[in-house]
């Protein structure tokens, strides 16, 4: 593999699965089944189950530092019941945080397009992804989760 200069960008492709296969991996540790989806399909990013075959559909946003996030030009299009955004990606300090569709909404801003400030998301902040298995387990308990 090449290396990098100082001054080169890693590649979105490269930051965007660096995040979404750290994501997989932790949730793995966790217990939970993952299965990322398509790279270039519109949607959710990962499908999570449990052993008893209930899942979600994660979205995932993935920035090399702490930046605003672009989320696009409607809120509406994503139908993720789990927003993840890690940060930091590509250094050995990745920051994870965890919003409902209703967070993301509720705090995200438009333009032309929307997207979320780093002051918003960083308030979400869940290494251990504690809130991850709350939301998860939330949506068991009030019926909104699909199995399969």
């Amino acid at each position: 593999m090449a290396q990098k200069s100082a001054r080169e960008k890693t590649p979105t492709q490269i930051v965007g699965n660096a995040g979404m296969y750290y994501l997989c991996y932790k949730l793995s540790q966790m217990g939970y089944n993952v299965m990322p989806t398509a790279r270039n399909a519109r949607g959710i990013d990962i499908v999570v189950y449990d052993n008893e075959n209930h899942f979600v559909g994660v979205q995932v946003k993935t920035l090399s530092k702490r930046n605003a996030v672009p989320l696009g030009k409607t809120l509406r299009a994503h139908c993720a019941d789990i927003w993840v955004i890690i940060t930091d990606v590509m250094s050995s300090d990745i920051q994870i945080h965890v919003m409902t569709p209703e967070e993301i909404e509720e705090h995200s801003h438009q333009n032309v397009q929307y997207w979320l400030e780093t002051k918003e998301y960083c308030k979400y902040q869940d290494q251990k992804l504690s809130k991850f298995k709350t939301i998860f387990d939330s949506l068991i308990t009030s019926g909104k989760l699909r199995t399969f």
